[in-house]
Formats: C-alpha cells, sequence, structure tokens
C-alpha cells in the first residue's frame, strides 16, 4: 500500500515548461499547411478530439490554441470562442487539445496544418530521436503516421524520456 501511494505521488511530479522561445512555439499565422488540405472550412463541431503532449529535454514545449484557425475569430480570456473556419485540425487554447475534423487523421496532419517538422529525427526546432506514446505505449513507427482518434492521449517526447501519461480528461466540447 505505502508503494502504490509513493509511485503515485512520484507520477504527479511537475515537469517545468521550457523558458526559451523554442519551447513556446507560434500558432503560426497564416495557416502554414492549408494548402495540404485544399484549405479552411466552415467552422463546426469537432468529430474528434485528442490531447497532444511534446517534451523537449524533459521540458514541457507548449501546444498553442489558434493552429488551424482563420483569422477573424473571436476569443475570451486566451480561448477562442468564434472562427469563421479551420482547418481538419485545430486548437482553441493552449494545452494540447487538438480538435479534429474526424478520427484517423494522423499526427503528420496536425503538424502540417501547424507547419512545424516531425519526423524520427525532428520535433519543432529539436532533433534528435523521438519518440511517441498513444494511450501509454509507444508507437513503433514513425511519428508522423499515428493515427488519432477520439480521446487518444499521445505524447511525443526528444532529448529524454519522460514516463507518458495514458490518459487525459478531456473538458466539455465546444465547437469553433
Amino acid at each position: 500500500m505505502i508503494a502504490a501511494t509513493a509511485l503515485a505521488l512520484a507520477a504527479l511530479v511537475a515537469t517545468p515548461i521550457g523558458a526559451e522561445p523554442a519551447f513556446h512555439p507560434p500558432a503560426r499565422w497564416p495557416l502554414a499547411g492549408a494548402a495540404g488540405f485544399t484549405g479552411l472550412r466552415p467552422s463546426a463541431p469537432a468529430a474528434a478530439r485528442v490531447h497532444l503532449e511534446l517534451f523537449a529535454d524533459r521540458k514541457v514545449v507548449v501546444v498553442p490554441g489558434g493552429i488551424g484557425v482563420s483569422g477573424g475569430r473571436t476569443e475570451h480570456f486566451g480561448r477562442i470562442v468564434d472562427a469563421p473556419s479551420h482547418a481538419p485540425a485545430w486548437t482553441l487554447a493552449p494545452g494540447g487539445v487538438v480538435q479534429l475534423e474526424r478520427s484517423g487523421l494522423r499526427l503528420g496532419d496536425v503538424f502540417a496544418v501547424w507547419g512545424q517538422p516531425l519526423g524520427p529525427r525532428r520535433l519543432l526546432s529539436f532533433s534528435g530521436p523521438v519518440d511517441v506514446f498513444v494511450n501509454g505505449r509507444r508507437h513503433p513507427g514513425p511519428p508522423g503516421d499515428v493515427a488519432l482518434h477520439d480521446r487518444d492521449q499521445v505524447v511525443v517526447q526528444i532529448g529524454g524520456y519522460l514516463p507518458p501519461h495514458r490518459s487525459f480528461v478531456f473538458p466539455p466540447a465546444a465547437g469553433a
């Protein structure tokens, strides 16, 4: 019992957010990857949501809000509450909840919309071996090939290992 409690508390150790600019990448407007998906689509609620966590050198990399969301949007307290259109994958707020037009999109699709690199040896501006975990299990293939399904917990790491989270408690769904 005591050992189980100690292990549970060890899992709650906070991981710091990296202070350097590389740990705070922008959402990049205009939408860098829109051409790969034939442009933006009228806003509609997400069919699926995943939680994406990024770590480099054992520090958190912030997934920004506004990935894949058009200009002319309305924000309230840092959260996008309305937008005329979005890409097949988009974020409404910082924190890693990625809205998906449909299950089955790939992690590489999210990074293409974001306009950021992801590969076996590249995550954003970081280089080295990249590891991906889906719902706590290591994904054996290329990072971009990970198929995303509703409520998946996806952890991408480079430059060191942190025990990946197996699940995420999603906030109530919201459209944009």
